[in-house]
């Protein structure tokens, strides 16, 4: 059973990466990575594509030959991992059967200007609860609306 998926909104376009595991149990992005354009068809038909491919499992090499071959950073053709936080947005969807709900972790970035993990501190405002049989229709729907909402507030940002 898929736990999470990751999706990530780079140059108007959407990716969803299928999410590996290995042998150590650490979760890593591998490929295929799933594209989508920004509509709720085309995302939800991503999402479903990831959680076909479930979390298969993947080698474990060093992270300096990761970095080298890192496949969101390939299919985004970001030039680094703070250009994507600069310039994009990350959502995660976190299934818990335990709590009979899923989760939609919003997007933040760190005082550096890097994608910020979920910490206590932080989960108050960015998880967002909804029931464990809510349709990926409607999930993708609500990750659209934020996209918009954050482009624009950013676009509006960008020309004060």
């Amino acid at each position: 059973m898929v736990t999470n998926i990751d999706i990530f909104f780079y140059k108007h376009r959407l990716f969803v990466p299928t999410d590996g595991i290995t042998p150590s149990g650490l979760h890593q992005a591998t490929e295929p990575v799933y594209m989508a354009e920004l509509d709720r068809d085309s995302l939800v038909q991503a999402m479903r594509s990831a959680i076909e491919a479930g979390h298969p499992r993947v080698e474990s090499i060093p992270y300096s030959e990761y970095k080298k071959r890192d496949p969101i950073l390939r299919a985004t053709k970001a030039r680094s991992w703070k250009a994507l936080a600069r310039d994009g947005l990350a959502y995660s969807i976190l299934w818990r059967p335990d709590l009979k709900e899923l989760q939609i972790v919003l997007p933040e970035v760190d005082k550096k200007g890097r994608f910020a993990p979920l910490t206590t501190e932080n989960m108050k405002w960015r998880l967002v609860h909804f029931p464990i049989d809510t349709p990926l229709e409607e999930l993708a729907e609500f990750i659209l609306e934020d996209i918009k909402k954050r482009t624009r507030n950013r676009e509006e940002a960008n020309r004060s």
